[in-house]
C-alpha cells in the first residue's frame, strides 16, 4: 500500500491505519488466545476493541468500494453506467450506515456489551451474526456490478 505523506492521507488510508491500530491492540489484549487464559480486564478490553473493529471493517469496505466507483466514474462516459455507479455508491453508503448504526445499538446501554456486570438489553447471538452475514453477503455481490459498469 502506498501512502501520500507529502500531500495528505485520504479517508481509505486513514481507516486502514485505524484498523491496523485496532488489530495490534486486540493482539495485545488476547486476540489468538483462548478466553480461559485471559484476565477479566483483557476480556472486557477485547470485547470493546472487537466491537470497534467490526464497525471499522464496515466503514473500510464502504470506502474501498466507493473509491473504486469514483475511479470508474472518471473513465466511464456512458450515461447508464454513470447512473448505475451513482446508485451503487448510494446503496453502499446506505447499507453500511445501517450496519454501523445496528452495531452502535447492539446493547442498551452499550456498556452492557462488554461489561457483564451491567444489566442491559442486547441483540441475541443470532441477530449479531445476521448483521455480519448480511454485510458479508452484500459486499462480495457488488463485485459483478463493478465489473459490468
Amino acid at each position: 500500500m502506498r501512502f501520500c505523506w507529502t500531500v495528505r492521507l485520504t479517508y481509505d488510508q486513514t481507516t486502514t491505519l485505524i484498523g491496523a491500530g485496532l488489530i495490534t491492540t486486540e493482539v495485545l489484549n488476547g486476540l489468538g488466545r483462548h478466553e480461559y487464559y485471559l484476565q477479566p480486564g483483557q476480556r472486557r478490553m477485547f470485547a470493546v476493541l472487537g466491537w470497534a473493529d467490526w464497525i471499522q471493517t464496515f466503514i473500510t469496505l464502504m470506502f474501498t468500494k466507493t473509491s473504486i466507483c469514483l475511479f470508474l466514474l472518471r473513465i466511464v462516459e456512458d450515461r447508464k453506467s454513470r447512473i448505475a455507479l451513482y446508485s451503487l455508491i448510494g446503496s453502499l453508503i446506505l447499507f453500511s450506515s445501517v450496519c454501523v448504526f445496528l452495531f452502535l445499538g447492539i446493547c442498551r446501554p452499550l456498556k452492557a456489551y462488554w461489561d457483564v456486570g451491567v444489566d442491559g438489553i442486547c441483540f441475541s447471538d443470532r441477530q449479531f451474526e445476521n448483521i455480519i452475514i448480511a454485510q458479508g453477503g452484500y459486499s462480495p455481490n457488488l463485485r459483478p456490478w463493478l465489473s459490468i459498469c
